[in-house]
């Protein structure tokens, strides 16, 4: 895949995906990702925070079994 076609995830809301630039944003701090000011304590952010961190522990195997 080319490089240009790579989203960047620092760019963007991790909740609705929009573009964030300037003060228009905050960090949440459970998964250090930009979110807009429109989604910021939503539920929508609430909803794509879980989801990110669910999907960190998918094809997850441990060692020592």
């Amino acid at each position: 895949m080319p490089k240009d076609n790579k989203k960047n995830i620092t760019n963007v809301c991790f909740s609705c995906e929009k573009p964030v630039s300037g003060t228009a944003f905050s960090i949440n701090t459970r998964v250090n990702l930009p979110v807009c000011k429109d989604c910021k304590g939503t539920g929508k952010e609430k909803q794509a925070e879980n989801e990110l961190l669910k999907s960190l522990a998918e094809d997850f195997v441990c060692g020592c079994i």
